[in-house]
């Protein structure tokens, strides 16, 4: 329920009850109690999750159970309605292994499903839909594996070469490659929305991120900015050698926030790669120190780290087009380091293309982010496929 409205609850529990119905459904979640998020009464929360419960049992269903807050509270219920009897599916990245630890002794499973997981994909096949394929490739050291997911266009030709954009994140606080049906991270939805404008695009989480324990996530401390890129260059290079529709003089990045950094950073750091990018409020790590720092460490004590990680300095390496992004009001990455940005360009004697958001803030809305997602759509049309929007 939403906003403490108790006949939406009823509302979605009727429609869950008919979608249970639909043969090629196989869990229906996500359910739980969140104090966090939901702003609804708790007895209203603890009535709806029983009703959950209760209607997973009588369809013989898996639940899924996705509750940030309330562990102890969620457990009790979970014993009380009996739920363990059944198959109770826990959403592995929303909880600590201390509560997960308790939901596997009691004989549930971790997963990472979206709202609706179907078994029957024939329906998207014959609309033209090519699933994500994932891969496991090597990184820059030729020791550690990458995790990642390629995304083709719709009716996709093998025979002919395709340009590729790259969606990087790198950041050392998350992954982004989907491993789900419901490509729950925030860019493989965009990801395959872009392959179906004539691209293939690919996701990968190189050393440095999270979900693969602290030595792998360990590789960049007090040194990003330095390993991601060649990861990223590693990866492509060895999905292209046995995929020769992938031209790899065609190829474009993007992102946005820590990804935007890293997307400009390719197009510094690897130009022979990479023809063109879009960085989203790339931002430097000179600032945000809250996000830095405990990946980092301070300033004064890696000086050499945070000098290797600066973008600005690396402006006359500019080859491709590349494209910046900025709100005027974003506190998470602030304006002033694009501004700093534009200025080493302009002393490089760089040509490059800039978007000014008027009062934005990091996250964009409305007008704004209808107006940015054309731009990008049409700057790697117009860079990577030479179609002029």
């Amino acid at each position: 329920p939403a906003h403490g409205d108790s006949c939406c609850a009823a509302a979605l529990l009727d429609q869950l009850a008919e979608l249970a119905r639909d043969p090629s459904v196989v869990a229906v979640g996500e359910m739980g109690l969140d104090y966090y998020r939901d702003r609804s009464p708790r007895d209203v929360q603890r009535d709806v999750f029983r009703r959950q419960l209760r209607l997973a049992r009588r369809l013989d269903m898996p639940v899924v159970i996705h509750s940030r807050e309330a562990e102890e509270e969620t457990l009790r219920i979970l014993d009380e309605e009996d739920a363990f009897t059944g198959r109770v599916l826990l959403h592995c990245f929303t909880h600590g292994w201390d509560f997960a630890k308790e939901v596997i002794e009691r004989g549930g499973f971790l997963s990472v499903p979206g709202v609706v997981t179907y078994r029957n994909a024939a329906p998207l096949r014959e609309a033209g839909w090519s699933p994500p394929e994932p891969f496991v490739v090597k990184a820059a050291d030729g020791v550690t594996e990458l995790h990642g997911v390629i995304f083709k266009p719709a009716w996709f030709d093998p025979a002919e070469r395709y340009p590729v954009i790259d969606f990087i994140y790198s950041g050392p606080f998350l992954t982004v490659a989907p491993n789900d049906f419901a490509l729950s991270t925030h860019l493989a939805p965009y990801a395959q929305a872009m392959a179906q404008m004539g691209f293939v695009t690919f996701i990968v989480d190189p050393r440095g991120t999270t979900g693969r324990g602290k030595a792998f996530q360990d590789a960049s401390y007090g040194r990003i900015g330095e390993i991601e890129i060649p990861d990223h260059v590693a990866a492509l290079r060895q999905i292209a050698a046995d995929r020769p529709y992938l031209d790899l003089d065609r190829v474009g990045v993007y992102s946005h926030s820590r990804g935007g950094y890293f997307a400009l950073r390719a197009m510094l750091t690897a130009p022979e790669v990479f023809r063109a990018g879009v960085a989203g409020a790339p931002g430097e790590l000179t600032e945000a120190a809250p996000i830095n720092e405990p990946y980092m460490g301070l300033p004064e004590d890696n000086p050499d780290g945070y000098a290797a990680a600066l973008n600005a300095p690396l402006a006359p390496r500019l080859r491709g087009e590349l494209l910046m992004i900025h709100g005027t009001h974003d506190v998470n990455a602030p304006f002033s380091t694009t501004m700093r940005m534009v200025q080493a360009l302009i002393e490089a004697d760089k040509d490059f293309d800039l978007l000014v958001l008027p009062g934005a803030a990091h996250s964009f809305q409305g007008a704004h982010y209808r107006y940015t997602e054309r731009r990008i759509r049409d700057f790697f049309l117009e860079h990577l496929r030479g179609e002029r929007r």
